[in-house]
C-alpha cells in the first residue's frame, strides 16, 4: 500500500473550504492529475453520491468512479474508487484554525496482481502528486478569495 499525507492552510472558513475541496466536481480545479471530473445524479453531495473523474497519469487517461463512502460536513469526507489494478481511499478532513481552515489530506492506494511488485517504486511518485494537488487547493482558494 501506498499512503501519502499533506497538510496546507487555507485562508477560507471551514464551511467554505470543505464545500470547495471535499465536492470531487471542483477537483479538475485543483488537482493538476485531475482532466475532468462530474457528479453523476442530481442528488445534493452526501454518503453514496458518485463522481466520474478522468485522471493522467503517466501520460494515459485513466476514467475513475469516485463514492463518498463519509460525509460530515464540514468536517470530514471520505471517497474510494476501485480498478482492475487498485483500490484508492482518499480522507480529506477540516479544521477551522487562525487565518482560515487546515485541510489534512490522505491517500490511500492498495495495487492489486502484479501493481503490488512495482508499488514500492512508485511511492516517490505518488508523493510528488500529493503534493502538487495540495498546493492547487491552496493556488485555487488564493484565486477565489483574491
Amino acid at each position: 500500500m501506498i499512503r501519502i499525507q499533506e497538510q496546507r492552510t487555507v485562508p477560507m472558513s471551514q464551511d467554505e473550504a470543505f464545500a470547495f475541496v471535499a465536492d470531487f466536481t471542483n477537483v479538475v480545479d485543483w488537482d493538476p492529475g485531475i482532466t475532468e471530473s462530474s457528479k453523476v445524479g442530481d442528488a445534493p453531495v452526501g454518503v453514496g453520491t458518485e463522481f466520474a473523474v478522468v485522471s493522467k497519469f503517466a501520460g494515459r487517461s485513466l476514467p475513475l468512479t469516485y463514492v463518498v463512502e463519509e460525509w460530515v460536513a464540514p468536517h470530514r469526507a471520505v471517497l474510494a474508487t476501485s480498478t482492475s489494478r487498485f483500490d484508492g481511499r482518499d480522507t480529506i478532513s477540516f479544521r477551522a484554525v487562525d487565518g482560515g481552515t487546515e485541510i489534512d489530506y490522505v491517500a490511500e492506494f492498495t495495487f492489486k496482481g502484479v501493481m503490488r511488485l512495482v508499488a514500492p517504486f512508485m511511492k516517490r511518485t505518488f508523493d510528488q502528486i500529493g503534493k502538487k494537488a495540495m498546493d492547487g487547493v491552496v493556488d485555487a482558494v488564493n484565486a477565489r478569495v483574491n
